[in-house]
C-alpha cells in the first residue's frame, strides 16, 4: 500500500498558504460630521461654526417646517 500523501504540492505553495499575508482592511474612520449632528440631537451641543455639519444643522433647520408641514402655501395666493 502507498503511503505518500493524496496531495503532493511543492514546498513552495504550501509556505505561501501557511505564511501568506492577507492584506488588512484600512480602519474605519471615523465620521465627523454625523458625529456632530447626532452631539445636536442627543445632547444639543452646537457644532463649530463654519463646518460642514453646522451647514447641514442650518438646514435642517430651515427645512423643518417643510417636513412638518406647515409651510404656507403660495399657490392659494396666486388664484384671482
Amino acid at each position: 500500500m502507498n503511503t505518500q500523501p493524496l496531495l503532493r504540492w511543492p514546498l513552495t505553495a504550501w509556505n505561501w498558504i501557511a505564511h501568506h499575508r492577507r492584506p488588512t482592511r484600512a480602519a474605519h474612520r471615523p465620521d465627523h460630521t454625523r458625529i456632530a449632528l447626532l452631539e445636536h440631537e442627543l445632547f444639543g451641543i452646537a457644532p463649530e461654526p463654519g463646518t460642514t455639519a453646522a451647514a447641514v444643522i442650518g438646514l435642517q433647520l430651515a427645512l423643518r417646517p417643510l417636513r412638518a408641514g406647515t409651510a404656507p402655501d403660495y399657490r392659494e395666493e396666486r388664484r384671482p
